[in-house]
């Protein structure tokens, strides 16, 4: 099985993985190829929800997550107000989090290589 969603689809499928996934893991997990989160602002803090579907480490890894923001440097600014002005939140340990790590690290996978990207991207409110 392999989800992939684009954008504020993988609020939803990380909610998935946490609450359908994680806990039938046992069954599901040898079947979970990979979960790409594209374009989701992913905080890492969230995995820690997720003990057995880790971040994605190498292109040959299963039952893993792999994720990246597409958008550019200047971040949600390139959008016309009221689109992406600040990070949406996550849902993460069985509630949703708005704005509850401003400044933390996010998902950030390399999309060739399926490893970790060297990035300094950072959940930021840009209101």
């Amino acid at each position: 099985m392999t989800l992939r969603t684009p954008h504020q689809g993988g609020v939803h499928v990380s909610r998935l993985l946490e609450e359908v996934v994680e806990p039938r893991i046992a069954a599901l997990g040898p079947k979970l190829v990979c979960c790409y989160l594209i374009s989701a602002l992913t905080p890492l803090d969230r995995f820690h929800h997720l003990p057995h579907i880790p971040p994605s480490n190498a292109p040959d890894q299963l039952c893993c997550v792999a994720g990246w923001d597409t958008r550019g440097a200047e971040g949600p600014d390139v959008y016309p107000p009221p689109y992406h002005r600040t990070w949406p939140g996550a849902w993460y340990g069985g509630t949703w989090r708005e704005h509850t790590n401003l400044g933390g690290a996010v998902l950030g996978t390399n999309p060739y290589t399926c490893a970790p990207c060297n990035s300094n991207q950072k959940i930021r409110d840009l209101t």
